[in-house]
């Protein structure tokens, strides 16, 4: 009777629910009554929900709902007037929850079993036998504790959601024309969605097309007069300029009246047709499909390493599928490819995830371990008689339970004829006779073996971990750039002025992950003229650097750099516009540069660089004893492609 009015209090409870709320899909196992499992088969589809039975023994079952956050004052206003034990929300993700309710339905005559008191653990305790025929002295097999590996995970549940999610807003105003496709339709990246009246826009486009037209018809008849006129030729060309100006804007705004999608995906929402768009309103919002993930648990993200491999366990179909970890600084997702479309968002999956690898540890076989009121037993050999030893048992893995505390290697453990065992219970130790292929009774012999049960130890499954290659330490760079130049001369800014720019090219070679040798070379022009002198000259420098640079480690996103380097300067001196000065040839000198500077990643094989040096170097000038000083600051910056990493 009482498993029939949980059964009719859950069917109340699940029909207020589908009024009230969308139902989703739900995981869980069958109960043990029949007419219940033949109502559930019968009505499932209808009801759009699967449950946990009752359990056998602890007379509980477990309704477990996936719906939408804002759906919660409707299940609580749902459970109210139904006599349940208590409910749990469960967030799943920034949307959906799993509501389980559960209900008990306790024995009416039979009390509850006592809970015994707290014990330390290894301490013996006493324990109720089930009555049954058994011996005065039980035949058992004993196991002596010995160091294990055991492997203890942590399992987590979760739900598979689109990873790459891109709503488009409206740069443009106006009342939508078109829309192409319908919301949950599958569409190519480039293709045409939406599209809004573009009419005024035409015709204002036409009319500036009209005016420029008539402009440059106005201005050529102008420039035929017989008494040209500049200031009316310049009021025509204007015109013409301040209209085609107003043309291209025209045509930016008419593109902006037409949304393409901007990757291959699912449309999962999208503007009605003949509805107002205001500027920066939503057009449509588009999803990849092929591109899922699981949300980590923000307190579980430490646990998981940068590209580690997960298997995902889907929990509403047979099948495994492998994600990678990526964590950013939002959150941290396995991100699983779904090129195949195989899987569905909303789908949920399990994985695990090491949570300890233990070396030496006491670890027992599942059934060894005997459950009393939520108490953990088993029983160790003490003597000639049997003692029930409470234990701290750990996760189970594989059949085999890790026990926390509460044994000591070296103790002997009973594995076999529990049933008939009490706490100080005669034994009688049995062991294997391989020459009489049967059990016999142990000997107490003095320095012999003790002789154990076979038992089977499964193997330890291995921890999966992605394999990270490490960068190469070795790598080339080629750059180019611009260069910029101030003269540290007084003689050489006067004439040349201060600042003067050109153009650079750079290669290197980095070692030992933090050396790097370089070339660089720099052609920088310069023009000027002499005081009291009508001739102009110019002086071009090309400028040669071979040194080394030492990488800090990086700052942020920057790799910062300082480094020396030997200088040859190539200069030459030239008097374009002068038939009394001749050009002189290159002519070399030495120095050195000290410098710094910092790399910034624009994509995986491509920085933006940026240097800073001084030069030291001075040269005499050809067929003079006048001494020029050609150091100064040089800020280099540019692109830098990385090779061979």
């Amino acid at each position: 009777m009482k498993r029939i009015a949980i059964f009719y209090t859950v069917v109340g409870l699940l029909a207020v629910m589908a009024i009230h709320m969308p139902l989703f899909s739900q995981t869980g196992e069958k109960g043990d009554d029949e007419d219940y499992i033949t109502y559930l088969k019968a009505n499932r589809n209808a009801l759009n929900y699967n449950t946990y039975g009752l359990i056998e023994g602890e007379q509980e079952m477990v309704v477990k709902v996936y719906c939408g956050e804002d759906s919660q004052e409707a299940i609580l206003s749902a459970l109210q007037g139904f006599d349940y034990d208590h409910f749990q929300v469960e967030k799943i993700s920034e949307d959906q929850v799993i509501v389980s309710v559960v209900f008990r339905a306790a024995p009416a005559s039979e009390p509850a079993a006592p809970v015994p008191a707290e014990e330390e653990e290894g301490q013996t305790v006493e324990t109720a036998v089930e009555k049954k025929k058994c011996p005065r002295r039980v035949e058992v097999q004993v196991r002596r504790v010995e160091a294990s590996p055991f492997n203890e995970y942590k399992y987590l549940e979760g739900v598979l959601q689109f990873d790459m999610e891109t709503e488009v807003r409206s740069e443009m105003s106006g009342t939508v024309k078109e829309v192409a496709v319908a919301a949950g339709d599958r569409v190519n990246e480039g293709q045409l969605l939406v599209r809004i009246d573009s009419t005024v826009l035409e015709n204002e486009i036409k009319s500036i097309e009209n005016l420029i037209e008539k402009w440059k018809q106005l201005l050529n008849q102008r420039r035929n007069w017989k008494e040209r006129s500049p200031r009316a030729e310049k009021q025509a060309e204007d015109k013409i300029v301040e209209a085609e100006t107003l043309l291209a804007q025209r045509l930016d705004d008419l593109s902006k009246t037409q949304f393409l999608a901007p990757f291959s995906g699912r449309v999962a929402s999208i503007v009605a047709p003949s509805a107002i768009m205001e500027r920066g309103g939503s057009v449509f919002t588009l999803v990849s499909e092929r591109r899922l993930k699981v949300r980590i648990p923000e307190e579980d993200a430490a646990l998981f390493s940068e590209g580690l491999a997960v298997k995902l366990n889907l929990k509403e179909r047979e099948g495994q599928v492998t994600g990678r970890v990526v964590k950013t600084d939002v959150e941290a997702k396995i991100v699983v490819s779904n090129d195949d479309l195989f899987l569905a968002p909303g789908t949920p999956v399990a994985y695990r995830t090491l949570l300890q690898a233990h070396e030496d540890a006491v670890v027992l076989e599942a059934g060894e371990v005997l459950r009393d009121a939520g108490v953990a037993l088993v029983y160790v050999v003490n003597g000639r008689v049997a003692a029930a030893r409470r234990v701290v048992a750990g996760p189970e893995e594989g059949g085999r339970i890790l026990i926390r505390s509460g044994l000591e290697m070296g103790e002997e453990v009973i594995v076999t004829g529990l049933d008939c065992l009490e706490d100080g219970k005669k034994i009688k130790i049995m062991v294997w006779d391989a020459e009489k292929q049967k059990l016999v009774k142990r000997k107490k012999v003095k320095g012999e073996p003790v002789a154990v049960a076979p038992i089977k130890v499964e193997e330890v499954p291995p921890v999966e971990v992605k394999e990270i290659k490490a960068k190469k330490a070795n790598f080339w760079r080629l750059g180019a750039g611009l260069g910029f130049f101030i003269g540290g001369d007084a003689v050489f800014t006067d004439v040349y002025g201060i600042l003067n720019f050109g153009g650079f090219v750079t290669g290197s070679f980095t070692f030992r992950e933090r050396v790097e040798i370089f070339f660089a070379a720099a052609y920088l022009p310069a023009g000027g003229q002499f005081t009291g002198f009508d001739e102009k000259v110019s002086l071009t420098m090309i400028p040669a650097y071979l040194g080394l640079k030492v990488l800090l480690n990086p700052v942020k996103k920057f790799t910062p750099f300082f480094g020396a380097a030997l200088l040859r300067n190539n200069t030459k001196e030239s008097y374009p516009e002068s038939d009394t000065y001749e050009d002189t040839s290159y002519f070399s000198n030495f120095g050195a540069s000290i410098l710094g500077g910092a790399y910034y990643p624009l994509g995986k094989k491509l920085d933006l660089m940026a240097q800073l040096s001084y030069d030291i170097t001075k040269t005499t000038l050809p067929d003079t004893e006048e001494s020029l000083n050609l150091g100064g600051l040089r800020l280099l910056v540019g692109l830098s492609l990385i090779l061979g990493r």
